[in-house]
């Protein structure tokens, strides 16, 4: 089963893009998932499966299912990431980044921006682990533009917000009433039908009334003209910003960095005054990290302190067994 979102709420709080699609999937039991051969599947009773599915399942992972899906599901224009419902909501309020791994490129320019996202799109595709990779077209949104003439407002006697209310109405549309049915209630919103606004030509003829009740088409009072622009304006530290989304395999986050953030360096040429950093799942678990290094780097203190000052009952094997265990852990 699944159900399926588009756009992003009425709100500040809402950090998805306005082009985002959001599908939740309803898998069934792991035991119905399609079944793959497996060292026992030729020889084992039925009664003895149970028990050896513990140890080795026979049906596909969840890293496989994955990847059907993402290959059964590929449409243009679109990329998809894949991650747990409420897991991707935390990552996109703490870090804005809805995928496991992403990049947030911050400058003073949304065009430089975007040109900068195709080129680590095009860097990151090539690394070893990548499943698909995203970067956002802030830059690549379609406006239409209402240039009013004042002087031909004012000559009709007519406001700003008076033309604005009626071209509203007029392409938006109003609600005029409220339509009532048991317990549930539906608004009954009025405007041009289709045909009367669908193109710039249609909606120059767009009448707006006059005090003295005539009405003059949309086309004498105003330009019309479409152009392109940032559909979505981020703003972090003080900078615009744009994202990149980088969906990962089975490949852990760490060991992909390490091929990733090189690559990334060499084939990423960045203008004076733009930068990128890393985020997704990876910018929160960073404090753990350097945490762990800490706590490692104060147990080898520890150890040392113990092994030139106590030596009789901390001795030299034991030191050199713990330092074995430390090397270990920070591998």
């Amino acid at each position: 089963m699944s159900s399926a979102k588009s756009g992003r709420a009425d709100t500040a709080t809402d950090p998805a893009p306005l082009s985002m699609l959001e599908t939740v999937i309803v898998l069934k039991p792991q035991a119905q998932w399609p079944k793959v051969n497996v060292w026992y599947s030729s020889w084992a009773p039925g009664w003895l499966q149970p028990a050896l599915r513990h140890i080795t399942p026979d049906h596909i992972s969840e890293q496989q299912l994955v990847a059907e899906l993402n290959d059964a599901l590929k449409i243009p224009g679109l990329s998809n990431s894949w991650t747990m419902p409420i897991r991707g909501r935390i990552d996109m309020l703490s870090t804005g980044v809805r995928t496991p791994l992403g990049l947030k490129i911050q400058g003073s320019d949304s065009e430089h921006i975007v040109e900068i996202g195709r080129q680590a799109e095009k860097v990151l595709s090539a690394v070893p682990g990548t499943r698909n990779v995203f970067a956002e077209r802030a830059a690549d949104g379609y406006f239409l533009d209402v240039s009013w003439d004042r002087n031909a407002l004012s000559h009709y006697g007519l406001s700003v917000d008076d033309a604005q209310d009626a071209l509203s109405t007029a392409v938006g549309g109003d609600n005029v009433s409220t339509m009532i049915e048991g317990r549930e209630r539906y608004p009954i919103n009025v405007r041009y039908m289709r045909d009367f606004r669908s193109d710039l030509e249609s909606l120059g003829k767009v009448l707006i009334a006059t005090g003295s009740g005539s009405q003059i088409p949309l086309s004498e009072l105003a330009t019309i003209r479409t152009h392109t622009g940032p559909a979505m304006i981020r703003n972090e530290d003080g900078l615009l910003t744009g994202y990149v989304f980088i969906g990962v395999g089975d490949r852990p986050v760490g060991d992909y960095l390490k091929d990733a953030q090189p690559a990334l360096r060499d084939g990423l040429q960045l203008p004076p005054g733009f930068s990128v950093l890393w985020s997704g799942q990876y910018e929160s678990a960073v404090p753990q990290m350097e945490l762990q290094q800490q706590l490692h780097q104060t147990l080898r203190e520890l150890f040392n302190l113990l092994e030139q000052y106590a030596p009789t009952w901390y001795p030299k094997e034991l030191h050199e067994k713990a330092a074995s265990l430390l090397d270990k852990l920070e591998k």
